[in-house]
């Protein structure tokens, strides 16, 4: 098994797992505040139908393209060298302050659960050196330890639904109204801030064609399940007005569930894989950092990328917990602006051109000759040049 490649069920745990961390932050408090309504819990099925459409715009430019060939080289591919490796670019920039603004998050969801300001510190520094040392490694062994993280995630997720779902109150989730239609943006940005994971897909092993389609609409349609779930008992339990005000209303709905006698303080482990949610979606924005240097420069190796992402993401975490005008102007306006042009609008239009290109017989670029080397095609070359020089002494 190659080490740097991944299977299409690694790369989506890899994501949904990583993008609990910010759905989980946004969507029960500010679907709630966006909504103004009981309807906030179903703002996720409201977008469905949209990140449906995202799904099929970044699987369609995917396909036909060659194999070993990601979002990255499609881009490229699709657009000219030019316009595709400067959207790379921007993209950078992007997933960047993605880094930047969970590492910010994260510290506020420590300071909710009591940690101080120096312990808090070496908390995020110690996440931030885990995630760096898992991303600069071997892909498929970060992958492994993900994916089986994912799985305690979602059964422990599903657990606090259950024990929560007997303290909802019908009169909280009703009547819905129209502010689903309201809450839906928050949930289409988080859907969105999982597309620089698609620069990713040139390490599938198997091209994402229409199996790989069909197993991320399952997944997509999982998640928005639970999701929705997870908003209703957080909802139901309080009320949107009381949602709205709370920082972590799943780590307060967490709190009022327990078996007498079993178990109690089940909130202390919802925490705990909260935080590994974390250090997941870190990984994420650094291995997505990785696949995009090397779509753009394809000799680079991670010892210098991702270190560097990592001292920026950090920089400007600590300018965001300094000031609440950077925290507005990227939490408010830039992320949210970023997350539907790049993340959704780009998407649409790069399938688009696809299409008009295919249907007038333009062939679309070759990708071949910019295909990032991996771990195993550098080690391919390695051995075949020491066995020219075996045979010249022979």
């Amino acid at each position: 098994m190659q080490e740097s490649s991944l299977s299409l069920r690694q790369l989506l745990a890899l994501v949904f797992a990583g993008m609990t961390a910010a759905a989980l932050r946004q969507l029960p408090r500010q679907s709630a505040a966006a909504a103004q309504g009981a309807g906030a819990w179903l703002s996720a099925v409201v977008v469905l139908p949209v990140v449906l459409v995202l799904c099929w715009a970044v699987t369609g430019a995917l396909r036909g393209m060659p194999k070993g060939c990601g979002y990255g080289e499609t881009l490229r591919g699709v657009l000219g060298p030019w316009l595709g490796g400067g959207l790379t670019i921007i993209y950078m920039v992007w997933t960047v302050l993605i880094l930047g603004s969970g590492l910010s998050q994260c510290g506020e969801r420590l300071k909710v659960l009591g940690y101080n300001g120096w312990g808090r510190a070496v908390f995020l520094l110690l996440a931030l050196l885990l995630a760096v040392k898992m991303a600069m490694g071997r892909v498929h062994s970060f992958a492994r330890a993900v994916e089986i993280f994912f799985l305690a995630l979602t059964a422990a997720l599903v657990l606090v639904v259950l024990l929560a779902a007997f303290r909802v109150e019908p009169g909280n989730l009703l009547p819905v109204g129209g502010g689903a239609l309201k809450g839906g943006l928050p949930a289409l940005e988080v859907a969105c801030a999982g597309v620089p994971a698609a620069f990713l897909t040139g390490w599938v092993r198997k091209s994402p064609e229409e199996s790989g389609r069909r197993k991320l609409i399952r997944w997509t349609v999982w998640a928005v399940v639970v999701l929705t779930a997870v908003q209703a008992v957080c909802i139901g339990a309080f009320g949107w007005q009381v949602t709205a005000l709370q920082r972590l209303p799943l780590f307060e709905a967490a709190k009022q569930v327990g078996v007498t006698g079993a178990f109690q303080r089940v909130e202390a482990l919802v925490a705990a894989l909260l935080v590994m949610s974390d250090v997941a979606l870190f990984g994420l924005t650094l291995l997505s950092l990785r696949g995009q240097s090397q779509a753009l420069w394809h000799g680079i190796t991670p010892d210098r990328i991702i270190p560097a992402a990592a001292v920026l993401g950090a920089g400007i975490a600590f300018f965001m917990s300094r000031s609440q005008t950077v925290v507005r102007f990227l939490g408010e306006l830039l992320l949210p602006c970023m997350s539907i042009v790049l993340g959704f609008a780009v998407p649409l239009i790069v399938i688009l051109v696809k299409k008009i290109r295919e249907h007038f017989g333009w062939t679309v670029t070759s990708c071949a000759g910019n295909k990032p080397e991996t771990e195993d095609i550098v080690a391919e070359k390695k051995d075949a040049k020491s066995k020219e020089k075996n045979q010249k002494k022979c």
